[in-house]
């Protein structure tokens, strides 16, 4: 097996092979783009390290049949496979598509995912500054893969905007495929981008709204076991909208609703500390957040 797919550090994005199925809706940034045409194949040529990573660009296009027997020899050669929407990879149910959207070594995975704190990371502490943000060029990337390449090629810290917009004493929350439980709009904020800029992008692509953030003051998360850092605006939609009318425009959000702050949706870990840094402002506390 080829000595860097189970290096102790893992390969650079920039440096790195990626194989893909299905083209992005736009070029991710490659210096080179070839066609195989295998996923099995693919995924093998993860696991003897003549490719990093592989990543599915179509949504729920393979059959298990398509994917199952390079997913087998991932597995005994230490590399993981995942679904995009976490459903399971293994099926017995013929008429059944999955999306089988990242193969890295499982050592280039956030060990936070896998049980406790990798020592590479606490190394890499001691000798690097962080670095907020993400690669342009994975903006093409399905979002939920964006954020496990983010943490998993990168000491860099993940830095997110997130935005708090009331109406009629309610908050707009949005429902990720990707993640369980609700959230407020929000993303991952690009290399080169402000916080108020990635917070105005993010509305315009998943909700169709402008937002006004000119002088808005924002609120701060950290997270420093998970490297994330979240900024959060209070801020209102811009021109004549109807609050009730807005509605996703993109596949990643599987519904959008407006709930009362005592009445909540199930929402997930991340978004429940955005909550606690709302509720902790509105209570006269810090405007900051150290989880």
């Amino acid at each position: 097996m080829a000595q860097h797919c189970l290096a102790e550090h893992p390969v650079p994005l920039d440096d790195a092979v990626v194989a893909i199925n299905a083209l992005p809706s736009r070029n991710p940034g490659w210096g080179q783009f070839r066609c195989f045409g295998a996923a099995a194949l693919d995924l093998c040529a993860v696991a003897d390290g003549r490719f990093d990573a592989y990543v599915d660009f179509d949504v729920d296009a393979l059959g298990p049949w398509d994917y199952l027997g390079g997913m087998l020899i991932c597995q005994e050669a230490g590399v993981e496979v995942a679904d995009a929407f976490d459903r399971p990879l293994v099926t017995l149910d013929h008429a059944a598509r999955r999306t089988p959207w990242l193969a890295l070594a499982k050592r280039s995975l956030p060990w936070s995912l896998l049980g406790g704190p990798s020592p590479i990371d606490e190394r890499r502490r001691t000798r690097r500054c962080p670095q907020a943000g993400s690669a342009p060029q994975l903006r093409s990337i399905p979002k939920p893969l964006r954020r496990l390449i983010t943490r998993a090629v990168s000491p860099s810290w993940m830095a997110g905007a997130v935005a708090l917009i009331e109406w009629d004493g309610r908050w707009l929350m949005v429902d990720p495929v990707y993640r369980e439980g609700w959230t407020l709009p929000g993303g991952l904020i690009d290399r080169g981008e402000t916080p108020a800029e990635a917070i105005k992008r993010e509305l315009v692509e998943e909700l169709g709204v402008d937002v006004d953030v000119d002088g808005v003051e924002p609120w701060i998360l950290m997270d420093p076991a998970m490297r994330r850092i979240d900024v959060v605006f209070h801020t209102t939609i811009v021109g004549d909208v109807d609050p009730s009318s807005i509605t996703s425009r993109t596949p990643e959000l599987g519904a959008v609703g407006w709930f009362s702050p005592d009445d909540l949706p199930e929402t997930d870990r991340e978004a429940g500390d955005v909550i606690s840094l709302i509720e902790q402002v509105r209570a006269g506390g810090s405007c900051v957040l150290v989880r």
